[in-house]
């Protein structure tokens, strides 16, 4: 649509033959804002017509709930363990060292949505808990995860905490 209206004003402008007139702008400017308002005024008469409603986007957050089934046996940890996970044995893949023990130890760091946080039902849920449990499932493993309240993965890192 610009194009439209800057091509002839440039071969206008070009050509010398494009005059700018103080009556006509303001009285584009005025027409503009009229039809702007006159339009907004519209579309708020309408949606009140329709029925509003309220937002309720807080709560069905709060609800949410995962897309799919747990995987079995995922353990929420109310802080990391002490104890750090064995270290793989020499020349064995990580992902031999998981699949041997059973289990994937996954960090969550508390309250960040929608990618990890507790629902209002006091379940761990969001797009990087739904990506552990995929993850465990495919591996065939049981995961736990400790809730962090930390600002960042760098403040709630420990050296071997999160080897596999």
């Amino acid at each position: 649509m610009h194009m439209i209206v800057l091509a002839p004003a440039g071969t206008y402008a070009m050509s010398g033959r494009l005059r700018l007139s103080g009556r006509h702008l303001l009285r584009y400017g005025l027409v503009t804002a009229g039809l702007t308002a006159a339009t907004l005024v519209g579309l708020g008469v309408t949606l009140r017509a329709l029925g509003g409603g309220t937002y309720g986007g807080a709560h069905l957050g709060s609800e949410k709930g995962l897309l799919r089934p747990p995987s079995e046996a995922a353990t929420v940890l109310a802080e990391l363990p002490a104890d750090s996970p064995p270290r793989p044995r020499e020349g064995a893949s990580i992902l031999e060292t998981v699949r041997a023990r059973g289990r994937i130890r996954v960090g969550f760091i508390a309250d960040q949505r929608p990618y990890g946080h507790v629902n209002g039902r006091g379940d761990l849920v969001g797009f990087d808990v739904e990506m552990a449990h995929a993850l465990a499932r495919e591996l065939g493993s049981r995961w736990s995860s400790p809730r962090w309240r930390a600002t960042s993965s760098r403040t709630c890192s420990r050296p071997g905490a999160w080897t596999w």
